[in-house]
């Protein structure tokens, strides 16, 4: 399967407000609620600024919009966490079973895929979530009220922390980053071919033989590339000596497959010979064609797709 053409960059986000948009937002915020709470509204006042772009009103509208969603009391905040946890969770929670849904066929073994399943595979209901909740303002009225808690600050007050201000910390990840739904759907796009070419790449224990022609594996054993080379091998664990051999000969595999050294005819092909240690193939040996870097072509594809992510993460730099 031919590997998607690299993502071609886009534009750098708008532009935030001017400082002095921030100092209008918060100056009758700390004259109305005082010095105590300066701090935590200018991180808010800030964090909103950040995310800001001119389609979601100019300078007037978000100096009202922050002085009409700044919550003073701690009561306050805390029940408008419960009912955005709340919400989050149904959104989530129902978005993740339309999404198993659609990739069922690409994850479970149910036959030869169709083409309509490629099709659903690429439905992607949760691209413009994020979006729409910047759109309606609910992630503004979250940056405004509650922190973006940086890796520093976790590892230094983190311990401190309790399982509230926790749940807190973690929830506010999803508003950290403001990326467009087109660019969402692009490195969806990206990760679904990736996953695609992944579940698609099964290798035939039964079809392994040792340097003495020794097949140790089971017929019929057929097994994905990734997570089911690696639990066979750690099922292997309590077989003692008989074990052993075959986890080496997973290892063997594995390290073919992730030098890009596996041979081509070998990938979901029930009908030839191979032998992993040698990586000769046939019953009788004999050297043939590696696959092409088409793993290595996905990882690009990735990287350079998540990479457009960069210029949209105030609170990160990179991806990583």
């Amino acid at each position: 399967m031919a590997v998607a053409a690299p993502v071609k960059p886009v534009e750098s986000p708008p532009a935030s407000l001017p400082a002095r948009a921030v100092e209008r937002a918060v100056a009758p915020l700390v004259e109305r609620h005082g010095e105590a709470q300066a701090a935590s509204i200018r991180r808010g006042v800030a964090q909103v600024a950040e995310r800001w772009w001119p389609e979601d009103g100019d300078e007037e509208e978000f100096v009202a919009f922050c002085s009409e969603g700044w919550l003073a009391s701690d009561l306050d905040r805390e029940s408008a966490f419960a009912r955005l946890e709340e919400a989050m969770e149904q959104v989530d929670g129902h978005l993740l079973e339309v999404h198993r849904e659609l990739h069922r066929p690409i994850h479970l073994d149910l036959g030869p895929l169709r083409p309509v399943d490629l099709l659903l595979q690429n439905l992607d209901l949760a691209a413009h979530v994020e979006e729409d909740l910047f759109r309606t303002r609910t992630a503004f009225f979250a940056l405004l009220n509650f922190p973006v808690d940086s890796l520093a600050e976790r590892l230094e007050k983190g311990p401190r922390w309790d399982r509230r201000r926790w749940a807190q910390s973690r929830f506010m990840d999803r508003f950290a980053e403001r990326v467009p739904a087109s660019l969402v759907q692009r490195i969806g796009q990206a990760m679904r071919e990736a996953d695609l070419y992944i579940a698609e790449y099964n290798i035939h224990m039964d079809r392994l033989r040792t340097k003495k022609g020794d097949r140790p594996f089971p017929k019929g054993l057929r097994l994905i590339s990734h997570w089911g080379l690696r639990d066979e091998l750690k099922g292997r664990y309590e077989q003692g000596q008989e074990g052993l051999l075959k986890q080496r000969m997973i290892q063997a595999v594995m390290e073919r497959v992730v030098r890009q050294e596996i041979p081509a005819s070998v990938r979901d092909n029930p009908e030839i010979l191979w032998c992993p240690e040698t990586n000769e193939v046939g019953p009788d040996g004999g050297q043939v064609s590696r696959e092409p870097d088409t793993r290595y072509a996905y990882l690009l594809s990735v990287f350079r797709a998540l990479r457009l992510a960069d210029p949209y993460t105030p609170a990160a730099p990179t991806f990583v």
